[in-house]
C-alpha cells in the first residue's frame, strides 16, 4: 500500500467514524456546569415581590469527560420572581447552546427556592445541524449573585456584570440516528 492509498484509507475511516456519531444516534448522561455572568433590570410589581428581566451568557463544561456538549456557549433570556418578604424565588427561561460549527441546541428550564439558589427542571426542546431532533433533560441547580444583588433594588433598577453558577448532576439527552 503506497502513501497516497494510506492517506485515503486514514479519511475514509475518519469520515466513517464521524459520520457514525450521527448515522447511529447517541444516547448519554452527563454531568455539566456552566458559570455565568449576566445583566438585567428589576421592576417592583407589588410589595416586597420584584421581577427580574435577565440575560445571562456563559460555557457549559462537562464533569471528567469530553463530547457534544463540552464548551458550548450558552445564552439564556429568563424572567425571575422574587418575593423579598419570605426570600423565596422562582424564575423560568430558554437557553440556546451553540457550539463551534454553529449548531444550536434549545433549551427551557423552571426553578424555585430561596433567594440566591434554586433547583428545576432543564428540557432540550430541539435542534439544529448534528443536534437536529434531540430530547432529554434533568435536574438544574443554580447559584446566582444576581438575586442577591436585585434584592438590595427595592425601588427597581438595572443589574450587571452580575454572577451565576448553573449545575447539571445528571443531563440525559438522545440524538436520533440519521
Amino acid at each position: 500500500m503506497n502513501a497516497r492509498q494510506l492517506l485515503r484509507v486514514m479519511v475514509t475511516v475518519g469520515m466513517l467514524v464521524t459520520a457514525s456519531h450521527v448515522a447511529f444516534g447517541e444516547e448519554r448522561t452527563i454531568q455539566a456546569m456552566a458559570p455565568w455572568q449576566g445583566s438585567g433590570e428589576v421592576f417592583v410589581v407589588a410589595p416586597e415581590k420584584l421581577m427580574i428581566l435577565v440575560s445571562v451568557t456563559g460555557i457549559m463544561y462537562l464533569q471528567g469527560q469530553q463530547g457534544a456538549f463540552d464548551g458550548v456557549v450558552m445564552q439564556c433570556p429568563a424572567v425571575q420572581t422574587l418575593d423579598i418578604k419570605v426570600k423565596r424565588a422562582e424564575a423560568s427561561g430558554h437557553c440556546t447552546l451553540t457550539d463551534a460549527a454553529d449548531d444550536v441546541v434549545y433549551s427551557a428550564w423552571t426553578c424555585t427556592g430561596v433567594q440566591g439558589a434554586c433547583e428545576g427542571e432543564f428540557t432540550l426542546t430541539g435542534g439544529t445541524g448534528k443536534f437536529a431532533g434531540i430530547t432529554g433533560g434533568g435536574k438544574l441547580r443554580v447559584r446566582a449573585a444576581l438575586t442577591e444583588t436585585a434584592a438590595s433594588l427595592s425601588n427597581g433598577g438595572v443589574v450587571n456584570g452580575a454572577a451565576a453558577l448553573a449545575l447539571w448532576p445528571e443531563l440525559k439527552y438522545t440524538i436520533p440516528a440519521r
